[in-house]
């Protein structure tokens, strides 16, 4: 995620709508002709108002236009990438996820917890409702160059040893290839994603790894996030934008699941109910 922000726009200065939509202009002239453009950071506090699919027309009305919450928990996208992702007025909120919609009903763009399934394509990474997906499809040589430009970064900074806490095949898959190429100068500890159980039977790695590359254990999600909107945190006002990504006994089981494995866990949750789910598995 951080070598990916090193090819997207970066947003988190943006203080009004009209200046992200520059950012957003300015970054799309720079990239490929007819791909993406691709944003992250935004706040909607620092912007005075959630952009909408309306906004992000202005910056192009025929290519996708992405821009990623600075929580990393969902996007706004324009009507191109709704189109493209196959989202129109009969698509419903997916469990733990939202699809934004305007008083009148109408998609405003917001995609986001487990509904950003549905930005990553068909053949895409899939985490369902197990966390936000910021998996977007790139392919592996991409991938491969930001890693090494998120080493950099790192080791720029005297940072040796990361973990990642949301890794899925795409981020396993890249991890390992530079690994075998003498390409992976950082320690990397893996927190597989909760969706991913099965990757781990197939991981190859023992606790230890290779000294460079080693399993940490198993990444959960229990709800969204405060800064979002999403965290689970009922009240008579916004209730429709909170939730919860399990049930007490599908959370538990997950867990359970991990331990039994003989893995540590760790667990995103922000609202006082979501905390207690955890504290009870």
């Amino acid at each position: 995620m951080l070598g990916q922000s090193k090819f997207w726009a970066d947003a988190t200065g943006a203080t009004s709508v009209p200046e992200l939509i520059d950012i957003l202009r300015q970054h799309g002239r720079g990239s490929a002709a007819r791909g993406p453009i691709r944003g992250f950071g935004y706040e909607q506090a620092r912007l005075g108002r959630q952009p909408t699919a309306d906004d992000l027309d202005t910056v192009s009305s025929d290519r996708s236009v992405i821009v990623m919450h600075r929580s990393g928990h969902g996007f706004v996208v324009n009507h191109a990438a709704l189109r493209e992702a196959g989202i129109d007025e009969n698509t419903d909120s997916p469990e733990g996820g939202l699809i934004g919609r305007s008083e009148d009903g109408k998609l405003d763009g917001r995609v986001f917890d487990s509904a950003c399934d549905l930005l990553t394509g068909p053949g895409g990474t899939k985490i369902t409702n197990h966390g936000p997906n910021f998996h977007l499809p790139d392919d592996p040589e991409t991938l491969a160059d930001q890693l090494d430009i998120a080493q950099d970064v790192l080791l720029a900074a005297g940072i040796t040893s990361v973990a990642d806490c949301q890794v899925t095949p795409r981020e396993l898959k890249t991890y390992t290839m530079l690994a075998q190429q003498n390409r992976l100068r950082l320690r990397v500890t893996m927190m597989v994603l909760s969706s991913h159980f099965d990757a781990l039977d197939n991981l190859g790695l023992g606790r230890r790894g290779d000294g460079r590359l080693e399993l940490g254990g198993v990444k959960l999600y229990v709800d969204g996030s405060v800064s979002s909107g999403t965290a689970y945190i009922p009240t008579e006002r916004c209730a429709d934008t909170e939730h919860l990504y399990h049930s007490p006994e599908e959370f538990t089981e997950l867990l359970g699941r991990a331990h039994r494995l003989g893995l540590q866990t760790a667990t995103h949750a922000q609202g006082p109910e979501a905390i207690r789910m955890v504290l009870d598995a």
